[in-house]
């Protein structure tokens, strides 16, 4: 990747300085997770809020600075952390000036939303494209939903589309057809609203409204009326469009960008956060969201004013290993593509996340969600000794429900569920809480000693 210079500074600015005061009697702060590298050498667009696609490319939504109305464009940028990006545009809208896109999430078939606040209620609209940024039309009207309120902030949870509206308010769609199904319980017309992201490995849901940093909790996507809303801090802030959070599914926290100033926030449930030097950005920016990288290593800031996007590294994370290919065999009928076990399982194993997290709520299951690649020969080597064994379909029971993912085919759910090497088992209760991961070498012992606390 092609980085700008990056400046470096050996003591804290008037801006940051007042950010940590303010936050140092709410907040435990730990060490910097994330490390400065500079900036993408892309053309200088307003840059807004980001989303990134499961082939690993980055989606932007720019905003209109100029004193007229102007289309405005939604960009992506191909292959954003090698050396030979390009930037393409996907899509643009007429947007009056000082107005834009308020929001962008991408499914894991590379379908993506956008949303558009125009300033009017009756105007403002969600749209759905395909990856190859033609409109959905079996989405609302032709691919446009026009819910009759501003429309902020959006995220995406399988068939669950999750809009910020003005103000103090969540609704979710449908994702497939934007049919309106419910809400999360209002949290007031004086919480200025503008971003929301959910947690897809705890279902919670983040907000930010002007510095404020909200978490709904206790609740699911679609059983909305159970969450409650918590108020995690209050950042210096004040009312403005770009204004993003994200999550980040290794520390399971916010992600988050006070302004002005050039920090990044990361802050996770029980309010602990560290804190972020972006030492590309100027003292007095606007930073205004983020999104991680398909491999979890990077993070891109969008930086409105400024028109660049920032680079961070994460600090301390272990290198991924790559998949050791496996040797060449015969392909046998089974759950698991390129597994040459004879024996035949008798647990049944489904083949999407997404699908079955509402089913095993639904049923009050626990399930076990297995990460894998085809390609990989611990893969192979630990399915044909422990998933597809006689000892397996016997502690099952069928009474877990089993799930797995092809990382190749559907990065994004590894991605947000902090998977970043195979292969890789997270183990959910009943209740949907996350009560242990196994990643990479795993120990047949301890997986069927948790299995068997599960049942």
């Amino acid at each position: 990747m092609r980085f700008l210079p990056i400046r470096r500074e050996n003591g804290l600015s008037p801006f940051v300085a007042t950010f940590f005061f303010l936050c140092a009697s709410t907040l435990a702060w730990s060490a910097e997770m994330w490390i400065s590298q500079g900036t993408l050498q892309v053309p200088g667009y307003p840059y807004a809020f980001l989303a990134t696609t499961p082939g690993g490319d980055l989606l932007v939504t720019t905003f209109n600075e100029a004193d007229k109305p102007a289309h405005v464009p939604v960009l992506l940028i191909r292959k954003p952390t090698s050396p030979n990006l390009s930037v393409e545009t996907v899509t643009t809208f007429l947007f009056d000036s000082q107005r834009g896109y308020s929001g962008v999430a991408c499914q894991t078939n590379g379908s993506f939303f956008v949303a558009g606040d125009t300033g009017s209620a009756g105007s403002s609209f969600i749209r759905k494209l395909r990856p190859d940024g033609t409109l959905e039309t079996a989405f609302g009207n032709h691919g446009h939903v026009r819910p009759g309120q501003r429309t902020l902030g959006i995220d995406v949870m399988g068939d669950y589309l999750l809009v910020a509206f003005a103000w103090g308010k969540i609704g979710i769609l449908r994702a497939s057809d934007g049919a309106i199904l419910a809400s999360l319980p209002d949290a007031g017309e004086t919480v200025l609203l503008r971003d929301i992201a959910i947690d897809p490995g705890t279902l919670d849901v983040w907000g930010v409204a002007q510095g404020e940093v909200y978490r709904w909790s206790d609740g699911t996507p679609w059983t909305p009326e159970t969450y409650t809303r918590h108020l995690m801090v209050r950042f210096p802030g004040r009312i403005r469009a770009g204004e993003g959070v994200s999550v980040d599914p290794l520390t399971k926290s916010a992600l988050v960008l006070p302004a002005p100033g050039n920090v990044l926030a990361s802050l996770s449930a029980d309010a602990t956060s560290s804190r972020n030097l972006v030492a590309s950005a100027r003292e007095d920016s606007e930073l205004t969201d983020c999104s991680l990288s398909a491999d979890g290593k990077t993070l891109f800031i969008s930086d409105l004013e400024g028109a660049r996007i920032h680079v961070m590294q994460r600090h301390g994370m272990a290198p991924q290993k790559t998949a050791t290919p496996s040797p060449p065999h015969a392909r046998k009928a089974g759950p698991f593509q390129g597994s040459s076990s004879p024996y035949e399982t008798k647990t049944r194993w489904h083949h999407s996340h997404e699908g079955v997290l509402e089913l095993a709520s639904q049923y009050r299951k626990p399930t076990l969600l297995y990460f894998r690649s085809p390609n990989d020969s611990e893969c192979l080597l630990f399915e044909e000794s422990v998933l597809l064994t006689p000892h397996f379909d016997a502690v099952v029971q069928g009474e877990i429900m089993c799930v797995f993912e092809d990382v190749e085919d559907n990065l994004i759910t590894a991605g947000r569920l902090g998977v970043f090497q195979v292969p890789y088992v997270i183990l959910i209760d009943a209740s949907g809480v996350q009560v242990a991961r196994f990643p990479r070498a795993i120990r047949p012992p301890a997986l069927f000693g948790a299995l068997e606390s599960l049942n």
